[in-house]
């Protein structure tokens, strides 16, 4: 690292991971984890949150992963679905046996039931914090950074998350990508992209380079 002259890069990442929340996820929250999560709508995203939690909650019991408790496509086949009763959640996709046990089914019915009546609102995505004009920009600088990530041979993460690039197109006081090294690194480069002074073009090797834009 000291020969790279990345020690400040290395020191950055290890003080990210230190002050990085850890513990399992809020129960509540589990469902969010599904792919599939922001196509849900009505009482299918209730359910899909109720019958998530108490996966998450029975997979803490248990001690065992969520998803030997239950499958994503079980979880996902019973919101979509919301089964009324045993006979409709033993045909829903993805339902075992183990589900139809006395006391599985008892607790996923309860689960169903009580998550029908919730109304569930999506978290704000981290595009939906961006200004509709810089929208497009994200899959842009995404497709940038990656680019500089593969010069530098560091994963593209460090370099910057989408967080991160959302951050700075908000133009937020503490944006990570108009500090320290990674403001040389990166932001530098956006600032240019999206002034309109530089754009991006494609070489014949299929990588991305930065070309100086034609004056008006």
């Amino acid at each position: 690292m000291n020969e790279l002259g990345r020690t400040v890069w290395v020191a950055d990442a290890c003080n990210d991971l230190v002050a990085r929340p850890s513990g399992p996820i809020e129960s509540r929250h589990a469902w969010l984890k599904l792919k599939e999560a922001r196509s849900l709508k009505g009482s299918s995203r209730g359910v899909a949150q109720a019958v998530g939690q108490w996966r998450e909650e029975r997979a803490m019991r248990s001690d065992h992963p969520p998803r030997r408790v239950m499958s994503d496509m079980a979880l996902l086949g019973i919101a979509q679905r919301v089964p009324k009763n045993v006979e409709e959640l033993a045909s829903t996709r993805g339902v075992d046996d183990r589900h139809l046990s006395s006391e599985f089914c008892k607790e996923i019915m309860a689960a169903i039931r009580e998550g029908a009546q919730r109304t569930v609102e999506l978290p704000s995505h981290e595009s939906d914090d961006v200004e509709k004009w810089a929208r497009p920009a994200l899959t842009l600088i995404t497709a940038w950074i990656g680019e500089l990530a593969r010069k530098n041979k560091i994963d593209a993460t460090l370099l910057a998350t989408r967080s991160d690039i959302s951050a700075f197109l908000r133009k937020s006081p503490d944006a990570r990508l108009t500090q320290g090294w990674r403001a040389a690194v990166v932001g530098e480069d956006l600032t240019k992209i999206l002034s309109g002074t530089v754009g991006l073009s494609v070489d014949r090797d299929g990588h991305l380079k930065l070309i100086e834009a034609d004056n008006p």
